[in-house]
Order: C-alpha cells, then sequence, then structure tokens
C-alpha cells in the first residue's frame, strides 16, 4: 500500500488530503479532526482511476505532497471483528494493529454494556 497525504492549509494539520493506493483500489480522502474522541476524525472518501494522474491534478491544484508512505496490511476477520496489522518495511520491528467491530443490520452489538474503570 502506498499513499501520499497533503495538507489542506499549511501548518493546519487537523485537515488533510490522503491519495491512497492498496493495490486493488486508489481512493482519495479528505480527513478532519473534529474532537479527541476515538471516533472524532471524520471522513469523506471517493474512489480515483489513477494514483499518478490524481497526484498530478492535485499538483495542478496547488497541493504539494507532505509526505509519501508505503506499508503492507494483513487483515483478518473472527466473530464480528476485523484484526488488522500494518508494516512499514524500511522501518524494522514496527508495526499498528487496528480492531473495527463489523455490525451488520441484523446482527446485535458484541457487547451493550458500560465500560468498567480498572
Amino acid at each position: 500500500m502506498r499513499r501520499y497525504i497533503y495538507y489542506i492549509t499549511p501548518g493546519d494539520q487537523s485537515k488533510w488530503i490522503r491519495l491512497r493506493d492498496t493495490g486493488s483500489e486508489t481512493t482519495l480522502c479528505v480527513k478532519e479532526i473534529r474532537s479527541d474522541a476515538i471516533d472524532g476524525t471524520h471522513e469523506v472518501e471517493v474512489t480515483v482511476g489513477d494514483f499518478a494522474d490524481t497526484n498530478e491534478l492535485l499538483g495542478l491544484l496547488g497541493f504539494t505532497p507532505k509526505s509519501y508512505q508505503e506499508n503492507r496490511r494483513t487483515s483478518f476477520r473472527l466473530d464480528g471483528v476485523r484484526l488488522g496489522i500494518d508494516e512499514w518495511p524500511v522501518i524494522p520491528s514496527t508495526w499498528r494493529m487496528w480492531l473495527t467491530p463489523v455490525v451488520t443490520p441484523s446482527a446485535q452489538p458484541p457487547y451493550s454494556g458500560s465500560p468498567r474503570n480498572s
């Protein structure tokens, strides 16, 4: 997977554009941090036809990539939860794991209680 990140307003890290190529699809997304909550980042994403052409189009619109990243993602799904492990090949021994609940309209959430303090 590869991606470019572009800041919309220089110096404002709360809102950015991401152009990503997963190998099977290329997407363009605007992300905005609206709060510090776990679901506080809002995003709108569309599928685009070509990674290089979209990067060129963004350049013509005045956007310069702030960063370029490549990583590998391994995903698993078990009992309604998707587990993802990201690895960055140029940063040995570094990875990020994420979990996403997968809820279908007919399925009940696996946990509906209140969080406990520990």
